[in-house]
Protein backbone atom coordinates (compact mmCIF):
# COMPACT_ATOMS: atom_id res chain seq x y z
CA UNK A 1 0.00 0.00 0.00
CA UNK A 2 3.08 2.42 0.13
CA UNK A 3 5.55 3.78 -2.30
CA UNK A 4 8.19 2.10 -1.97
CA UNK A 5 10.46 2.03 -4.91
CA UNK A 6 11.62 -0.55 -6.41
CA UNK A 7 8.67 -2.13 -7.12
CA UNK A 8 9.54 -5.72 -6.29
CA UNK A 9 8.44 -6.14 -2.45
CA UNK A 10 9.86 -9.62 -1.45
CA UNK A 11 7.76 -11.22 1.33
CA UNK A 12 8.90 -14.39 3.42
CA UNK A 13 5.96 -16.61 4.32
CA UNK A 14 6.09 -17.89 8.38
CA UNK A 15 6.17 -21.17 8.32
CA UNK A 16 2.62 -22.98 8.82
CA UNK A 17 0.75 -25.77 9.04
CA UNK A 18 -2.15 -27.86 8.10
CA UNK A 19 -4.82 -28.71 10.70
CA UNK A 20 -6.06 -32.35 10.31
CA UNK A 21 -9.34 -33.43 11.58
CA UNK A 22 -12.72 -35.85 11.09
CA UNK A 23 -13.35 -38.04 8.33
CA UNK A 24 -15.97 -40.28 8.28
CA UNK A 25 -16.85 -42.73 5.18
CA UNK A 26 -20.26 -45.01 5.38
CA UNK A 27 -22.20 -46.94 3.05
CA UNK A 28 -25.25 -48.42 3.51
CA UNK A 29 -26.18 -52.22 3.86
CA UNK A 30 -29.45 -51.50 2.66
CA UNK A 31 -31.26 -49.50 0.16
CA UNK A 32 -31.82 -46.04 1.38
CA UNK A 33 -32.77 -42.47 -0.51
CA UNK A 34 -30.15 -40.35 -0.51
CA UNK A 35 -30.79 -36.73 0.85
CA UNK A 36 -27.57 -34.50 -0.84
CA UNK A 37 -28.23 -31.81 -2.87
CA UNK A 38 -27.91 -31.63 -6.54
CA UNK A 39 -27.14 -28.30 -7.41
CA UNK A 40 -23.40 -28.14 -8.59
CA UNK A 41 -22.60 -25.18 -7.28
CA UNK A 42 -23.73 -25.70 -4.01
CA UNK A 43 -21.23 -26.34 -0.92
CA UNK A 44 -23.90 -27.99 2.08
CA UNK A 45 -26.35 -30.51 1.55
CA UNK A 46 -29.95 -29.39 2.08
CA UNK A 47 -33.22 -30.72 1.72
CA UNK A 48 -33.70 -29.94 -1.61
CA UNK A 49 -33.99 -33.35 -2.91
CA UNK A 50 -36.20 -34.62 -0.40
CA UNK A 51 -38.38 -31.95 -1.34
CA UNK A 52 -38.79 -33.85 -4.94
CA UNK A 53 -39.38 -36.80 -4.04
CA UNK A 54 -42.81 -37.09 -5.18
CA UNK A 55 -41.58 -36.33 -8.44
CA UNK A 56 -39.47 -40.05 -9.32
CA UNK A 57 -36.68 -41.82 -7.84
CA UNK A 58 -33.33 -43.59 -9.50
CA UNK A 59 -32.72 -46.68 -8.42
CA UNK A 60 -29.46 -48.52 -7.98
CA UNK A 61 -29.15 -52.69 -8.79
CA UNK A 62 -28.64 -54.20 -5.36
CA UNK A 63 -24.96 -55.47 -6.17
CA UNK A 64 -23.69 -51.48 -6.52
CA UNK A 65 -23.03 -49.09 -4.22
CA UNK A 66 -23.69 -45.64 -5.13
CA UNK A 67 -21.11 -42.52 -4.14
CA UNK A 68 -22.77 -39.56 -3.36
CA UNK A 69 -20.96 -36.70 -4.86
CA UNK A 70 -23.49 -34.51 -5.59
CA UNK A 71 -22.61 -31.56 -2.79
CA UNK A 72 -19.55 -29.44 -2.17
CA UNK A 73 -19.40 -27.84 -5.57
CA UNK A 74 -18.82 -31.25 -7.79
CA UNK A 75 -18.61 -29.10 -10.98
CA UNK A 76 -15.09 -27.66 -10.46
CA UNK A 77 -12.27 -29.51 -12.02
CA UNK A 78 -9.70 -28.89 -9.20
CA UNK A 79 -12.38 -29.85 -6.26
CA UNK A 80 -13.41 -32.91 -8.52
CA UNK A 81 -9.51 -33.80 -8.54
CA UNK A 82 -8.33 -33.01 -5.32
CA UNK A 83 -11.37 -33.85 -3.19
CA UNK A 84 -14.35 -35.71 -4.42
CA UNK A 85 -11.89 -38.12 -6.31
CA UNK A 86 -9.61 -39.27 -3.73
CA UNK A 87 -12.79 -39.53 -0.85
CA UNK A 88 -14.31 -41.84 -3.80
CA UNK A 89 -11.52 -43.54 -4.47
CA UNK A 90 -10.86 -44.24 -0.68
CA UNK A 91 -14.49 -45.35 -0.18
CA UNK A 92 -14.07 -47.60 -3.00
CA UNK A 93 -11.26 -49.18 -1.52
CA UNK A 94 -12.68 -49.90 1.68
CA UNK A 95 -16.23 -51.51 0.43
CA UNK A 96 -14.20 -53.63 -1.68
CA UNK A 97 -12.38 -54.89 1.29
CA UNK A 98 -14.95 -55.79 2.69
CA UNK A 99 -17.26 -57.06 0.17
CA UNK A 100 -14.89 -57.95 -3.03
CA UNK A 101 -17.81 -58.83 -5.67
CA UNK A 102 -19.56 -55.25 -5.28
CA UNK A 103 -19.21 -52.42 -7.61
CA UNK A 104 -18.98 -48.80 -6.61
CA UNK A 105 -20.27 -46.37 -9.03
CA UNK A 106 -20.27 -42.28 -8.48
CA UNK A 107 -23.40 -40.18 -8.31
CA UNK A 108 -23.24 -36.69 -10.02
CA UNK A 109 -25.83 -33.90 -10.82
CA UNK A 110 -27.10 -33.32 -14.56
CA UNK A 111 -25.64 -30.58 -15.92
CA UNK A 112 -22.56 -31.55 -14.85
CA UNK A 113 -19.33 -30.95 -17.58
CA UNK A 114 -18.15 -33.94 -19.47
CA UNK A 115 -14.80 -33.70 -18.26
CA UNK A 116 -15.93 -34.08 -14.79
CA UNK A 117 -17.57 -37.78 -16.00
CA UNK A 118 -14.74 -38.58 -18.08
CA UNK A 119 -12.58 -38.28 -15.38
CA UNK A 120 -14.70 -40.44 -13.32
CA UNK A 121 -14.67 -42.97 -16.14
CA UNK A 122 -10.49 -42.76 -16.32
CA UNK A 123 -10.81 -44.00 -12.59
CA UNK A 124 -12.75 -46.74 -13.38
CA UNK A 125 -15.74 -45.34 -11.91
CA UNK A 126 -19.28 -45.71 -13.56
CA UNK A 127 -21.00 -42.75 -13.01
CA UNK A 128 -24.70 -42.30 -12.64
CA UNK A 129 -25.68 -39.11 -13.67
CA UNK A 130 -29.34 -38.21 -11.91
CA UNK A 131 -31.04 -34.80 -10.81
CA UNK A 132 -33.66 -36.98 -8.62
CA UNK A 133 -32.94 -38.48 -5.09
CA UNK A 134 -31.39 -41.94 -5.67
CA UNK A 135 -32.48 -45.02 -3.86
CA UNK A 136 -30.24 -48.06 -3.06
CA UNK A 137 -27.21 -48.91 -0.88
CA UNK A 138 -25.23 -45.09 -0.63
CA UNK A 139 -21.89 -44.38 0.73
CA UNK A 140 -21.34 -41.05 1.63
CA UNK A 141 -18.33 -39.20 3.16
CA UNK A 142 -17.58 -36.40 5.49
CA UNK A 143 -15.13 -34.05 6.55
CA UNK A 144 -15.03 -32.08 9.46
CA UNK A 145 -13.47 -29.20 8.29
CA UNK A 146 -13.75 -29.01 5.16
CA UNK A 147 -11.22 -30.52 3.27
CA UNK A 148 -9.18 -31.79 6.59
CA UNK A 149 -7.86 -34.52 3.90
CA UNK A 150 -5.31 -31.63 2.29
CA UNK A 151 -2.65 -32.66 5.56
CA UNK A 152 -2.46 -36.53 4.32
CA UNK A 153 -3.26 -35.55 0.71
CA UNK A 154 0.14 -36.81 -0.81
CA UNK A 155 0.13 -39.57 1.12
CA UNK A 156 -3.57 -40.84 -0.28
CA UNK A 157 -2.46 -39.88 -3.54
CA UNK A 158 0.39 -42.09 -3.38
CA UNK A 159 -1.81 -45.31 -1.98
CA UNK A 160 -4.69 -45.19 -4.49
CA UNK A 161 -3.56 -43.80 -7.26
CA UNK A 162 0.56 -44.43 -7.73
CA UNK A 163 -0.02 -48.12 -6.46
CA UNK A 164 -2.76 -48.77 -8.90
CA UNK A 165 -2.69 -49.78 -12.87
CA UNK A 166 -4.08 -46.76 -13.11
CA UNK A 167 -0.64 -45.23 -12.69
CA UNK A 168 1.34 -45.91 -15.85
CA UNK A 169 -1.78 -44.69 -18.30
CA UNK A 170 -1.20 -41.47 -16.25
CA UNK A 171 1.94 -40.24 -16.05
CA UNK A 172 3.42 -41.83 -18.90
CA UNK A 173 2.17 -40.14 -22.21
CA UNK A 174 2.16 -40.68 -25.49
CA UNK A 175 2.87 -37.25 -26.47
CA UNK A 176 5.92 -34.97 -26.28
CA UNK A 177 5.36 -32.73 -23.14
CA UNK A 178 7.27 -29.79 -22.41
CA UNK A 179 9.43 -29.54 -19.21
CA UNK A 180 8.73 -25.81 -18.80
CA UNK A 181 5.17 -24.56 -18.64
CA UNK A 182 3.55 -21.45 -18.10
CA UNK A 183 0.10 -22.58 -17.20
CA UNK A 184 -2.72 -19.89 -18.49
CA UNK A 185 -6.42 -19.41 -18.23
CA UNK A 186 -8.75 -18.78 -20.63
CA UNK A 187 -11.71 -16.97 -18.94
CA UNK A 188 -11.64 -15.34 -15.53
CA UNK A 189 -9.06 -14.52 -13.11
CA UNK A 190 -6.87 -13.72 -16.63
CA UNK A 191 -3.41 -12.10 -16.65
CA UNK A 192 -4.32 -8.56 -18.14
CA UNK A 193 -1.06 -8.05 -19.80
CA UNK A 194 -0.36 -11.66 -20.53
CA UNK A 195 1.50 -10.87 -23.92
CA UNK A 196 4.03 -9.12 -21.74
CA UNK A 197 4.56 -12.26 -19.40
CA UNK A 198 4.69 -14.81 -22.52
CA UNK A 199 7.30 -12.76 -24.02
CA UNK A 200 9.16 -12.75 -21.04
CA UNK A 201 8.72 -16.80 -20.14
CA UNK A 202 9.73 -17.47 -23.84
CA UNK A 203 12.99 -16.01 -23.36
CA UNK A 204 13.31 -18.45 -20.23
CA UNK A 205 11.98 -21.76 -22.40
CA UNK A 206 8.99 -21.93 -21.04
CA UNK A 207 5.49 -22.93 -23.10
CA UNK A 208 2.50 -21.63 -22.48
CA UNK A 209 -0.53 -24.33 -22.45
CA UNK A 210 -4.14 -24.46 -21.66
CA UNK A 211 -5.05 -27.20 -19.39
CA UNK A 212 -8.40 -27.89 -20.66
CA UNK A 213 -6.98 -28.49 -24.24
CA UNK A 214 -5.22 -31.58 -23.31
CA UNK A 215 -6.75 -35.03 -22.47
CA UNK A 216 -6.84 -35.87 -18.92
CA UNK A 217 -4.49 -37.82 -19.24
CA UNK A 218 -2.05 -35.45 -20.95
CA UNK A 219 -2.56 -33.45 -18.06
CA UNK A 220 -1.42 -35.55 -15.12
CA UNK A 221 1.40 -36.41 -17.66
CA UNK A 222 2.47 -32.87 -18.17
CA UNK A 223 2.54 -31.85 -14.29
CA UNK A 224 4.22 -35.39 -13.35
CA UNK A 225 6.97 -34.27 -15.85
CA UNK A 226 7.68 -30.84 -15.56
CA UNK A 227 10.57 -29.31 -14.28
CA UNK A 228 9.45 -26.06 -14.24
CA UNK A 229 5.98 -24.70 -13.60
CA UNK A 230 4.42 -20.92 -14.21
CA UNK A 231 0.98 -21.02 -13.28
CA UNK A 232 -1.83 -18.86 -12.64
CA UNK A 233 -3.62 -19.96 -9.32
CA UNK A 234 -6.61 -21.69 -10.72
CA UNK A 235 -8.38 -25.47 -11.39
CA UNK A 236 -6.12 -25.48 -14.41
CA UNK A 237 -2.92 -26.53 -11.23
CA UNK A 238 -5.15 -29.23 -10.18
CA UNK A 239 -2.96 -32.34 -11.15
CA UNK A 240 0.07 -30.80 -9.62
CA UNK A 241 -0.66 -32.72 -6.32
CA UNK A 242 -0.88 -35.79 -8.06
CA UNK A 243 2.82 -35.67 -9.23
CA UNK A 244 5.15 -38.50 -7.69
CA UNK A 245 7.25 -36.83 -4.90
CA UNK A 246 10.63 -35.78 -4.66
CA UNK A 247 10.90 -35.19 -8.40
CA UNK A 248 12.84 -31.86 -8.47
CA UNK A 249 10.72 -28.85 -9.70
CA UNK A 250 10.70 -25.27 -9.79
CA UNK A 251 6.48 -24.11 -9.04
CA UNK A 252 5.95 -20.05 -9.71
CA UNK A 253 2.38 -19.59 -9.01
CA UNK A 254 0.85 -16.54 -9.89
CA UNK A 255 -2.39 -14.96 -7.58
CA UNK A 256 -4.46 -12.59 -7.96
CA UNK A 257 -4.61 -10.55 -5.20
CA UNK A 258 -8.18 -10.84 -5.07
CA UNK A 259 -8.21 -14.59 -4.23
CA UNK A 260 -5.15 -15.15 -2.18
CA UNK A 261 -4.52 -18.94 -1.10
CA UNK A 262 -1.48 -21.08 -0.08
CA UNK A 263 -3.19 -24.61 -1.32
CA UNK A 264 -0.58 -25.33 -3.78
CA UNK A 265 1.98 -23.83 -1.38
CA UNK A 266 1.60 -26.94 0.77
CA UNK A 267 0.93 -29.42 -1.80
CA UNK A 268 4.57 -28.24 -3.03
CA UNK A 269 5.88 -28.64 0.01
CA UNK A 270 3.94 -32.16 0.66
CA UNK A 271 5.88 -33.49 -3.35
CA UNK A 272 8.86 -31.82 -2.32
CA UNK A 273 8.78 -28.85 -4.74
CA UNK A 274 10.51 -25.36 -4.74
CA UNK A 275 7.41 -23.13 -4.60
CA UNK A 276 7.46 -19.12 -4.98
CA UNK A 277 4.31 -17.08 -5.24
CA UNK A 278 4.01 -14.11 -7.15
CA UNK A 279 1.10 -11.44 -5.66
CA UNK A 280 -0.56 -9.54 -8.86
CA UNK A 281 -0.82 -5.87 -8.82
CA UNK A 282 -3.07 -3.79 -6.69
CA UNK A 283 -5.62 -1.78 -8.09
CA UNK A 284 -7.61 1.13 -5.90
CA UNK A 285 -11.08 -0.96 -5.16
CA UNK A 286 -9.56 -3.95 -4.54
CA UNK A 287 -8.05 -2.47 -1.32
CA UNK A 288 -10.68 -0.57 -0.25
CA UNK A 289 -12.65 -3.77 -0.58
CA UNK A 290 -9.66 -5.45 1.36
CA UNK A 291 -9.99 -2.94 4.25
CA UNK A 292 -13.65 -3.40 4.68
CA UNK A 293 -12.71 -5.92 7.56
CA UNK A 294 -16.64 -6.81 8.42
CA UNK A 295 -17.01 -8.31 5.18
CA UNK A 296 -16.16 -11.43 3.25
CA UNK A 297 -13.58 -10.57 0.48
CA UNK A 298 -14.52 -12.30 -2.64
CA UNK A 299 -15.93 -9.59 -4.54
CA UNK A 300 -12.90 -9.57 -7.11
CA UNK A 301 -11.56 -13.53 -7.00
CA UNK A 302 -12.48 -13.68 -10.29
CA UNK A 303 -11.61 -10.73 -11.54
CA UNK A 304 -8.44 -10.10 -14.48
CA UNK A 305 -5.13 -8.29 -12.73
CA UNK A 306 -1.78 -7.47 -14.55
CA UNK A 307 1.35 -9.08 -13.29
CA UNK A 308 4.72 -7.22 -12.93
CA UNK A 309 7.27 -8.97 -15.05
CA UNK A 310 10.24 -7.55 -12.58
CA UNK A 311 8.33 -9.24 -9.31
CA UNK A 312 7.73 -12.62 -11.63
CA UNK A 313 11.61 -12.64 -12.99
CA UNK A 314 12.75 -12.00 -9.03
CA UNK A 315 10.67 -14.99 -7.93
CA UNK A 316 11.96 -17.31 -10.93
CA UNK A 317 15.78 -16.25 -9.19
CA UNK A 318 14.72 -17.10 -5.93
CA UNK A 319 12.87 -20.35 -6.67
CA UNK A 320 15.83 -21.33 -9.36
CA UNK A 321 19.00 -20.74 -6.68
CA UNK A 322 20.33 -23.47 -4.57
CA UNK A 323 19.13 -24.27 -1.07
Amino acid sequence: MGRFSPSVERIQLPPSQLAGGKLVLQWADAPTLSSSSVRPGIRHSSDYLLARVTRGVESLPEQQVGIELRRLAPANWSHAINHHLLQSLLLRREIERQRPVEQARVILPKGIPRYITNLYTLFGFQPLIADLPVRGRIGEFYEEPFSCHRAVMTDLVEELVHDSPIAKRLFQSGIDLPKKVFISRKDTRRVLNEPEVERFLNGQGYVKIFPETLKIEEQFALFAGATHVVGVHGAGLGPFAYRPRHRPCVFVEILSPGHMTDFYRFIAHQIGARWVGVRGCLWPSLVADAHAFDAPFKRHSLSDFRVDVSSLGAALEIAESPG
